[in-house]
């Protein structure tokens, strides 16, 4: 109804809505409390017909992501918001990045939340870590042959050296990874158990070597049969001469 009365005055209308909420909310914010379930239940429904009357506007879904699953735990409805700024603004990585951080933080799905972040990583202005980010999600929600997949493909598309060494140094953990776990699928069919720790993949004759972490690390069995890495696939922070004290 309020999309129907408004027509060329949308945008007005949802700044003036906007406006209001913004208003409600920092009047609680004044008082030191936060919106009781009534009012964010209304806050919800404020939001949805801003976001219907101008898709656009950027502001209501950064306020629901900053508000809603924090105070009311309302990730679902704010997941909701966001996916319509999917649609609406489809060059711009935040509703993508945002809808990750909800599912792997909130809703601890790091398998539901990884595509969201393999799409955030691919838009123009998206920071650059996002990319090996986008890798390391996969390993962590078990789909290390998607995460290769993805490097591979964001790797052709690199055009700077530098970022394609790290994007392959990355790649290089993942097809480790890949290579001790289907190792550990073998030994398993062979034996009819998990080897006792990674190194009996050498001893009961199925690989020559055990690979190296190239970020410094080493490679571990875990009870599940699944293989980590102690290195987390990031590089150690190195003590630098800067943060050794002078001596007076």
């Amino acid at each position: 109804m309020i999309r129907a009365g408004s027509l060329e005055f949308k945008g007005i209308v949802a700044d003036y809505l906007f406006l209001k909420l913004m208003v409600l909310h920092g009047e609680r914010l004044l008082d030191r409390k936060e919106l009781s379930k009534t009012e964010r239940q209304i806050s919800y429904k404020a939001l949805l017909q801003i976001t219907e009357l101008d898709p656009r506007f950027w502001d209501p879904y950064l306020f629901a992501e900053t508000t809603f699953p924090w105070e009311g735990e309302m990730v679902a409805e704010t997941n909701e918001l966001l996916e319509r700024a999917v649609l609406a603004l489809p060059n711009d990585y935040r509703p993508n990045y945002f809808i990750w951080f909800n599912y792997y933080y909130f809703i601890k799905d790091p398998k539901k939340a990884a595509p969201y972040m393999e799409k955030a990583s691919r838009m123009q202005g998206a920071p650059e870590y996002f990319k090996n980010l986008a890798a390391r999600m996969r390993v962590y929600s078990g789909e290390l042959q998607a995460g290769i997949v993805f490097l591979q493909q964001v790797i052709r598309e690199t055009s700077s050296a530098s970022e394609r060494e790290l994007l392959e140094k990355r790649l290089f953990s993942l097809q480790a990874l890949e290579l001790l776990e289907s190792a550990v699928r073998e030994f398993k069919k062979k034996n009819s158990r998990l080897p006792a720790d990674i190194n009996e993949l050498i001893t009961g004759g199925i690989l020559k070597k055990i690979p190296p972490d190239p970020y410094g690390g080493e490679f571990f069995l875990m009870e599940s049969g699944r293989v980590y890495t102690t290195s987390a696939l990031a590089h150690a922070k190195k003590k630098t001469e800067d943060n050794v004290p002078a001596n007076d």
